[in-house]
């Protein structure tokens, strides 16, 4: 009984990403299909052995439709993550987070893939109005070639924030931000932010 984590389309071709059970272990497959849905390719993205629970996989596409980003998080604190070589139908690399002081449901904000298979977390701390000095945002990216974990503080000082949308500038290279923000509570946008 296979379970459909999402899909990318390109012009030509869309991969479907799914999940299931062979042999009591737990895998994730890709299927690659052309026009009138005749199947091109198909490979088992990665095996994650004997699984007592059903994850919650989520897909993150980069803007390029090339690569897919499937992750879940493990007890609210640990971030399973498999990028996904869309073009090649390859596995990029896979990592296991485990950051200090993170909380998914309190400091997750969004997940990001860029067109080079580069992760980004971006996470929210401190955005309460008793701690509005220390507020920030804390940007993680994991780099597909040096399998490095980098980290980036983004201050908000005095700032309380809300709708924060991150986006990936690739002919810049930077991470790019936009949200509302308030000086005194959450109700009432005092501006924008960029």
């Amino acid at each position: 009984q296979p379970k459909v984590i999402g899909l990318t389309a390109r012009k030509t071709d869309f991969t479907l990403l799914y999940y299931g059970k062979e042999r009591g272990q737990t895998v994730i497959w890709a299927n690659k299909y052309g026009p009138g849905a005749s199947l091109l390719d198909s490979t088992i993205v990665t095996g994650l052995g004997n699984l007592y629970y059903t994850p919650g996989f989520l897909l993150v596409r980069s803007e390029d439709r090339s690569k897919a980003l499937i992750y879940y998080i493990e007890k609210q604190d640990l971030i399973k993550a498999f990028a996904f070589d869309v073009e090649r139908m390859k596995l990029l690399w896979e990592t296991s987070l485990m950051l200090d002081d993170f909380n998914y449901y309190q400091h997750f904000q969004q997940m990001l893939l860029d067109n080079e298979g580069n992760m980004t977390l971006v996470l929210e701390k401190d955005n309460f109005r008793s701690k509005k000095d220390a507020h920030r945002f804390e940007a993680y990216t994991f780099y597909s070639e040096s399998r490095m974990l980098e980290r980036y503080d983004i201050p908000m000082p005095g700032m309380l924030t809300y709708d924060a949308s991150f986006t990936y500038d690739h002919i810049n290279s930077l991470l790019v931000g936009g949200w509302l923000f308030s000086e005194k509570n959450l109700f009432r946008p005092d501006g924008y932010f960029f």
